[in-house]
């Protein structure tokens, strides 16, 4: 368990739904690498870009998706082919889940290069109270 995850619950974070699509990544992760199958795969790319959609500091999850494709195929056009459907079923799932950043795509990268004030105000009181060094 993870203390400081407990101590914000009471308030709307996405730091929850972060660790739970995390979780959800690893065992499809697994899941695929038991019996490596496209729809498995597919599975694999829905978690990721649920991991991604829900805080965007688990884009490093999209990592995953190569796994199974070196480990499971030998040829190569059938590794891309994996990464491809992994690829195209996270680009969905983030779509699906965050469809502002797609209708206005120059205000999303505006946004994810500034924290918003709030978040700033709370981590200024959480380096004062010594809970972040």
């Amino acid at each position: 368990m993870a203390p400081m995850l407990i101590a914000i619950a009471p308030r709307i974070a996405p730091d929850g739904f972060s660790v739970l699509f995390a979780m959800v990544c690893v065992w499809a992760l697994a899941w695929t690498l038991q019996r490596p199958s496209l729809r498995r795969q597919a599975a694999l790319g829905l978690a990721i870009g649920l991991v991604v959609a829900s805080k965007y500091n688990g884009a490093p999850f999209a990592l995953l998706a190569v796994v199974p494709a070196v480990v499971g195929t030998r040829s190569w056009s059938r590794r891309l082919m994996w990464v491809g459907v992994a690829g195209l079923a996270a680009m969905l799932a983030f779509a699906i889940t965050n469809p502002y950043a797609l209708i206005h795509f120059g205000e999303f990268l505006d946004e994810l290069s500034t924290a918003p004030p709030a978040v700033q105000a709370a981590l200024r009181r959480a380096v004062k109270r010594g809970e972040i060094a």
